[in-house]
């Protein structure tokens, strides 16, 4: 069984490289210039895809049975997984905001601006903190453990690195490797 935190730690080196292109973006929108919205679009719906749906749900098993072996754990792990929660609900708000932006509703900048930043704020702190448990669950976590979390939350193929990728991220596959973030392919 290959180390699912090694996993994790990729997929997070990736979700930091697309954040660093959405605050990319929103630098162009807040000087004043037209942001890419295709881009953040997709960018905003692979990480509602991908991370929200299959990634985080398998953090939040792994980190709950931390915390059932070592209960000093527990606030943290709460926090950890309440926060997945509250990254869900402000990447799909984002996302509305970035259709109606698309549809030629008229937002002020600050409108989009604002959640945008929050957004990613939000998710590299979320990452950061996080990580600190990764190492934790590759020496605590048992192989009974990790077939339970893989039943919990079946794992899907990430949309950007499976062996057939999806072909409405590419756009997001090209800002990966313009960025020099690994991008192996997944069977």
């Amino acid at each position: 069984m290959t180390d699912p935190t090694a996993r994790w730690r990729e997929e997070h080196a990736r979700f930091a490289a697309l954040l660093a292109a959405i605050e990319r973006q929103l630098d162009r929108f807040h000087e004043g210039e037209r942001p890419d919205y295709a881009l953040l679009l997709e960018a905003m719906r692979y990480m509602n895809r991908y991370p929200d749906r299959c990634h985080h749900p398998q953090e939040d098993v792994a980190f709950e049975k931390i915390a059932a072996y070592e209960p000093k754990h527990a606030s943290a792990v709460a926090e950890l997984v309440n926060e997945h929660a509250q990254i869900q609900r402000a990447g799909e708000e984002l996302v509305e905001l970035l259709e109606e932006t698309l549809d030629d509703a008229i937002l002020t900048r600050q409108k989009v601006e604002t959640p945008g930043r929050a957004y990613v704020r939000l998710l590299r702190d979320h990452m950061r903190r996080e990580e600190q448990f990764f190492e934790r669950a590759a020496q605590l976590l048992r192989p009974e453990d990790w077939a339970e979390i893989e039943r919990a939350v079946p794992l899907e193929p990430d949309p950007l690195v499976a062996t057939r990728p999806e072909e409405r991220f590419t756009n997001l596959r090209i800002v990966l490797a313009r960025s020099a973030v690994a991008v192996p392919l997944r069977r």
